[in-house]
Protein backbone atom coordinates (compact mmCIF):
# COMPACT_ATOMS: atom_id res chain seq x y z
CA UNK A 1 0.00 0.00 0.00
CA UNK A 2 1.46 3.38 -0.97
CA UNK A 3 1.75 6.31 1.42
CA UNK A 4 -1.12 8.09 -0.33
CA UNK A 5 -3.42 5.07 -0.05
CA UNK A 6 -2.43 4.60 3.58
CA UNK A 7 -3.16 8.24 4.28
CA UNK A 8 -6.50 8.03 2.48
CA UNK A 9 -7.42 4.91 4.42
CA UNK A 10 -6.43 6.64 7.64
CA UNK A 11 -8.63 9.64 6.75
CA UNK A 12 -11.62 7.36 6.19
CA UNK A 13 -11.06 5.76 9.56
CA UNK A 14 -11.00 9.19 11.21
CA UNK A 15 -13.15 11.65 9.22
CA UNK A 16 -13.54 13.79 12.34
CA UNK A 17 -9.77 14.15 12.48
CA UNK A 18 -9.73 15.23 8.84
CA UNK A 19 -12.44 17.78 9.56
CA UNK A 20 -10.56 19.04 12.63
CA UNK A 21 -7.37 19.39 10.58
CA UNK A 22 -9.28 21.32 7.93
CA UNK A 23 -10.75 23.66 10.56
CA UNK A 24 -7.31 24.16 12.12
CA UNK A 25 -5.83 24.95 8.71
CA UNK A 26 -8.54 27.54 8.04
CA UNK A 27 -7.83 29.11 11.44
CA UNK A 28 -4.11 29.31 10.67
CA UNK A 29 -4.94 30.71 7.24
CA UNK A 30 -6.99 33.50 8.85
CA UNK A 31 -4.12 34.23 11.26
CA UNK A 32 -1.69 34.51 8.35
CA UNK A 33 -4.05 36.78 6.44
CA UNK A 34 -4.37 39.03 9.49
CA UNK A 35 -0.59 39.06 9.83
CA UNK A 36 -0.19 39.97 6.16
CA UNK A 37 -2.71 42.76 6.63
CA UNK A 38 -0.83 44.08 9.69
CA UNK A 39 2.47 43.97 7.79
CA UNK A 40 0.84 45.87 4.92
CA UNK A 41 -0.44 48.49 7.36
CA UNK A 42 3.00 48.73 8.94
CA UNK A 43 4.59 49.20 5.50
CA UNK A 44 2.12 51.98 4.68
CA UNK A 45 2.83 53.70 7.99
CA UNK A 46 6.59 53.38 7.39
CA UNK A 47 6.19 54.97 3.95
CA UNK A 48 4.09 57.81 5.43
CA UNK A 49 6.75 58.40 8.11
CA UNK A 50 9.44 58.39 5.43
CA UNK A 51 7.48 60.91 3.40
CA UNK A 52 7.00 63.20 6.42
CA UNK A 53 10.76 63.00 7.16
CA UNK A 54 11.51 64.10 3.63
CA UNK A 55 9.16 67.05 3.90
CA UNK A 56 10.56 68.23 7.25
CA UNK A 57 14.18 68.02 6.07
CA UNK A 58 13.28 69.82 2.86
CA UNK A 59 12.65 73.11 4.64
CA UNK A 60 16.11 74.48 3.72
CA UNK A 61 14.74 77.22 1.53
CA UNK A 62 12.47 78.45 4.34
CA UNK A 63 15.20 78.82 6.99
CA UNK A 64 18.04 80.29 4.96
CA UNK A 65 21.62 79.31 4.21
CA UNK A 66 22.69 78.82 7.84
CA UNK A 67 20.39 75.85 8.03
CA UNK A 68 21.95 74.26 4.93
CA UNK A 69 25.05 73.09 6.77
CA UNK A 70 23.03 71.76 9.69
CA UNK A 71 20.44 70.28 7.32
CA UNK A 72 23.03 68.47 5.26
CA UNK A 73 24.12 66.52 8.33
CA UNK A 74 20.52 65.80 9.18
CA UNK A 75 19.63 64.73 5.64
CA UNK A 76 22.49 62.22 5.53
CA UNK A 77 21.16 60.72 8.76
CA UNK A 78 17.64 60.64 7.44
CA UNK A 79 18.79 59.11 4.14
CA UNK A 80 20.39 56.23 6.02
CA UNK A 81 17.20 56.07 8.06
CA UNK A 82 15.18 56.00 4.85
CA UNK A 83 17.44 53.31 3.47
CA UNK A 84 17.03 51.17 6.58
CA UNK A 85 13.24 51.65 6.34
CA UNK A 86 13.36 50.61 2.69
CA UNK A 87 15.40 47.56 3.61
CA UNK A 88 12.91 46.65 6.34
CA UNK A 89 10.02 47.18 3.91
CA UNK A 90 11.72 44.99 1.30
CA UNK A 91 12.33 42.26 3.88
CA UNK A 92 8.73 42.49 5.06
CA UNK A 93 7.51 42.25 1.45
CA UNK A 94 9.69 39.18 0.98
CA UNK A 95 8.27 37.65 4.17
CA UNK A 96 4.73 38.37 3.02
CA UNK A 97 5.45 36.86 -0.40
CA UNK A 98 6.93 33.76 1.22
CA UNK A 99 3.91 33.44 3.50
CA UNK A 100 1.58 33.75 0.53
CA UNK A 101 3.53 31.08 -1.34
CA UNK A 102 3.52 28.75 1.65
CA UNK A 103 -0.19 29.40 2.17
CA UNK A 104 -0.96 28.66 -1.47
CA UNK A 105 1.07 25.44 -1.42
CA UNK A 106 -0.69 24.30 1.75
CA UNK A 107 -4.08 25.18 0.29
CA UNK A 108 -3.37 23.21 -2.90
CA UNK A 109 -2.08 20.27 -0.88
CA UNK A 110 -5.19 20.20 1.32
CA UNK A 111 -7.48 20.52 -1.70
CA UNK A 112 -5.72 17.59 -3.35
CA UNK A 113 -6.04 15.51 -0.19
CA UNK A 114 -9.69 16.46 0.20
CA UNK A 115 -10.39 15.59 -3.45
CA UNK A 116 -8.59 12.25 -3.07
CA UNK A 117 -10.57 11.48 0.07
CA UNK A 118 -13.84 12.39 -1.66
CA UNK A 119 -12.99 10.15 -4.64
CA UNK A 120 -12.07 7.34 -2.29
CA UNK A 121 -15.33 7.90 -0.38
CA UNK A 122 -17.31 7.65 -3.62
CA UNK A 123 -15.52 4.43 -4.55
CA UNK A 124 -16.11 2.94 -1.11
CA UNK A 125 -19.78 3.93 -1.24
CA UNK A 126 -20.17 2.24 -4.63
CA UNK A 127 -18.35 -0.88 -3.41
CA UNK A 128 -20.51 -0.90 -0.29
CA UNK A 129 -23.65 -0.69 -2.41
CA UNK A 130 -22.47 -3.62 -4.56
CA UNK A 131 -21.67 -5.63 -1.43
CA UNK A 132 -25.11 -4.91 0.07
CA UNK A 133 -26.86 -5.95 -3.14
CA UNK A 134 -24.78 -9.15 -3.27
CA UNK A 135 -25.59 -10.01 0.34
CA UNK A 136 -29.26 -9.27 -0.16
CA UNK A 137 -29.36 -11.55 -3.21
CA UNK A 138 -27.51 -14.27 -1.30
CA UNK A 139 -29.92 -14.04 1.65
CA UNK A 140 -32.95 -14.20 -0.66
CA UNK A 141 -31.49 -17.22 -2.46
CA UNK A 142 -30.97 -19.00 0.87
CA UNK A 143 -34.54 -18.23 1.95
CA UNK A 144 -35.80 -19.55 -1.37
CA UNK A 145 -33.76 -22.74 -0.95
CA UNK A 146 -35.11 -23.22 2.58
CA UNK A 147 -38.71 -22.85 1.41
CA UNK A 148 -38.18 -25.57 -1.19
CA UNK A 149 -37.09 -28.03 1.48
CA UNK A 150 -39.63 -27.30 4.17
CA UNK A 151 -42.26 -29.96 4.88
CA UNK A 152 -45.81 -28.84 5.62
CA UNK A 153 -46.87 -28.97 9.25
CA UNK A 154 -48.37 -32.28 10.41
CA UNK A 155 -50.49 -32.77 13.53
CA UNK A 156 -48.81 -34.62 16.40
CA UNK A 157 -50.45 -37.13 18.64
CA UNK A 158 -51.27 -34.48 21.23
CA UNK A 159 -53.07 -32.36 18.62
CA UNK A 160 -50.41 -29.66 18.11
CA UNK A 161 -48.85 -29.10 14.74
CA UNK A 162 -45.25 -30.13 14.14
CA UNK A 163 -43.15 -28.51 11.51
CA UNK A 164 -40.16 -30.23 9.99
CA UNK A 165 -37.55 -28.80 7.72
CA UNK A 166 -35.36 -30.87 5.47
CA UNK A 167 -31.80 -29.76 5.02
CA UNK A 168 -29.43 -30.98 2.35
CA UNK A 169 -26.00 -31.97 3.52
Amino acid sequence: MTKRNAYTAECFQDPEGLHAASVAFEKELRKKQEFIERVGNWMQNAQIEEFSEIQSSDSVSQNGSSFVTKGSHRSSGSSSSRLSVKIKVAKAEKAVAQLKLHELKKKVELQQKRDAVQREQELLDAENEVERATLKAHILEEEDDLEEFSVPSQPREDGRKESRTKFCI
